[in-house]
């Protein structure tokens, strides 16, 4: 559920960005927007008991937390911008 969570966040972000961006600027923002979703959302699994991504235990399951769903977000970045960015077909 988190994973997934992150992924729409991911991709509502990318997405509703204007413009289709440079891949290695979605990287980086992406990576930095991810950590912070991942922290949260790995934070608020902590406190009510709930394993974000049900990898390992104690902190390094909360590191494991992170890192996985920040990569999620970033693929949810990189969807979002490219189906943004495809251009419109007309008929």
């Amino acid at each position: 559920m988190w994973g997934v969570l992150a992924l729409l966040i991911g991709f509502l972000y990318g997405w509703l960005k204007p413009g289709h961006q440079d891949k290695s600027q979605i990287l980086v923002r992406g990576l930095i927007f991810g950590l912070i979703v991942g922290l949260v959302l790995a934070v608020l699994g902590y406190a009510i008991h709930s394993n974000p991504v049900y990898v390992g235990s104690g902190i390094l399951g909360i590191v494991l937390g992170v890192v996985i769903i920040t990569l999620l977000f970033v693929v949810g970045v990189w969807v979002g911008d490219l189906v943004e960015g495809r251009p419109k077909r007309s008929t």
